[in-house]
């Protein structure tokens, strides 16, 4: 009879798991990260103060909603009201309007008052 006897091989402790090469996506998304940052910080330290003005822009390539609050609010703010300016002149009388139903028979007070604002 034999007898089989398993040696553990000694692990080492300091190494951890061993990483495999890099993935072409991982490689292409790298080199498209520095150039798309090399790109803002060029245009960051190389274009002097104030260079970029409205002569740069587009026409409607800057909108309220793409502003910042505070530049918002002093576009969209109301001043004072100035004073009210003369009266215009009278427009011309309207046509006549149709002739409304028949109403309710009155009491006789309200005949009264009637005539008395007929005879007026």
């Amino acid at each position: 009879m034999r007898t089989v006897i398993q040696v553990k091989k000694k692990e080492n402790l300091m190494s951890g798991p061993r990483l495999g090469a890099p993935s072409p996506a991982l490689i292409i998304s790298t080199v498209a990260l520095i150039i798309a940052l090399g790109g803002t910080s060029y245009a960051a330290f190389s274009l002097p103060q104030n260079s970029v003005g409205a002569n740069q822009l587009k026409n409607k390539a800057v909108t309220l909603a793409k502003i910042a609050p505070a530049a918002q609010h002093a576009l969209t703010k109301v001043g004072p009201q100035g004073p009210q300016g003369a009266q215009g002149v009278q427009g011309p009388q309207g046509i006549q309007g149709l002739k409304g139903a028949q109403g309710m028979p009155g009491t006789a007070a309200t005949k009264l008052f009637a005539q008395i604002a007929v005879d007026a």
